[in-house]
């Protein structure tokens, strides 16, 4: 396989897992297992890398692991930081306990948001193929009915 990345996730549509290589777009492949997913995308990148070089298209870079120091600057506004200070003394932290503390609680929060909207977005999802089966099998009731059962069709008299 090349050094390109690959995402595998299940597919509730397909009913299969779905691979994907990001850095190649919409390049991707599914299989009923993880692994029959991967050895199909593997197929897959190589025949779009083909293509890339057919065409003369630049081939994009491999993602790589960027390595985090676990350090960075931050600017904010003094009255955030006056906040942050007193909060900090206040709860005896330091202040750079006191931001992790805060940065890990949103991204739990932010975590939970989309696991939410993930949850939501299923159950809307199931509905919608609810409604359409519910839908046809109304259809095919109408459809299979006995044409003497049928509402009869009234023909519009013109007024004399």
């Amino acid at each position: 396989m090349t050094r390109y990345s690959i995402r595998v996730a299940w597919s509730e549509a397909d009913t299969m897992f779905v691979a994907v290589c990001p850095e190649l777009g919409e390049v991707s492949a599914l299989g009923h297992t993880q692994q029959q997913a991967v050895a199909e995308l593997e197929q897959a990148v190589e025949s779009a890398l083909e293509t890339y070089r057919s065409k003369k298209w630049p081939i994009p870079n491999p993602a790589v692991v960027d390595e985090h120091s676990g350090q960075f600057r931050l600017r904010v506004p003094k009255s955030l930081h006056a906040w942050l200070s007193h909060e900090a003394a206040r709860q005896h932290m330091s202040l750079n306990a006191m931001v992790v503390a805060l940065l890990s609680q949103s991204r739990g929060w932010s975590e939970g948001q989309a696991a939410a909207a993930d949850r939501i977005t299923s159950a809307l999802e199931d509905l919608e193929s609810s409604l359409r089966a519910t839908v046809r099998s109304t259809i095919a009731g109408v459809v299979s009915r006995k044409p003497e059962m049928r509402p009869a069709r009234r023909r519009a008299t013109k007024a004399r």
